[in-house]
Formats: C-alpha cells, structure tokens, sequence
C-alpha cells in the first residue's frame, strides 16, 4: 500500500496500475502451513492488489522451485530462472516419474519448467 501510495503522489493514475507477481515458492516440501511462507505472501499480494483494483498481468507463483528474477525498470520488462536442480535436491519426495510429491500430494508442474 505504501507502494501505491508512493506511485499516486508522483502522478500515477490508480487506473493505470498493473502488477507482475513472481516467487512464493517453497524450495522444501511440507504440508504445514508454518512452512508455506511462500504461498502465504503471495495470498497477501494477492489480496492487497484486489483490494487495490490492480490488475495481475502476469505471475509465476508458488512450486518448489527457486527463481532468479530480473526486472528491467526501463522497458518492464522481467527475465526468470528457476533452479530446477535445487528442486530436486531440496524435496526429499522427489520422483522424476511422478508430477505430484508422493508425500503431500502437491503438483509438481514447475519441476517441467
């Protein structure tokens, strides 16, 4: 909000917001929500944009996968790398046959990325 805040002082137009979303990733696998910090801020982001009015262009969230992002503050333009060795490391229910984990049953789809 204070984002916001900042951009509408310097002359932006609330209508003219958009917003790119990108991590929230959990790079272990559990299935208990102390664990989840990931997915719970990008709920967060997600709430704070709607209850903007700010439009979500694009976003690539949640996985268990880590992500290097680059934002070009001349075009806005954004470029992500996801560490997908990590992933495999990182899940210790980790089977590069099955798209979900074995354990708490959470899709795997980003491991493909």
């Amino acid at each position: 909000p204070n984002q916001i805040s900042g951009l509408l002082a310097l002359g932006s137009k609330r209508y003219s917001l958009r917003a790119k979303l990108y991590g929230g990733g959990s790079l272990t696998c559990h299935n208990n929500d102390n664990y989840m910090t990931g997915s719970r801020n990008v709920k967060l982001a997600l709430s704070v944009l709607e209850e903007e009015e700010i439009t979500v262009v694009d976003a690539k969230v949640g996985g268990i996968v880590g992500r290097r992002i680059w934002f070009n503050i001349e075009d806005g333009s954004v470029s992500i790398k996801t560490h997908k060795a990590q992933a495999r490391t990182q899940c210790p229910h980790y089977d590069p046959g099955v798209k979900s984990c074995t354990a708490c049953g959470r899709e795997r789809k980003t491991l493909a990325e």
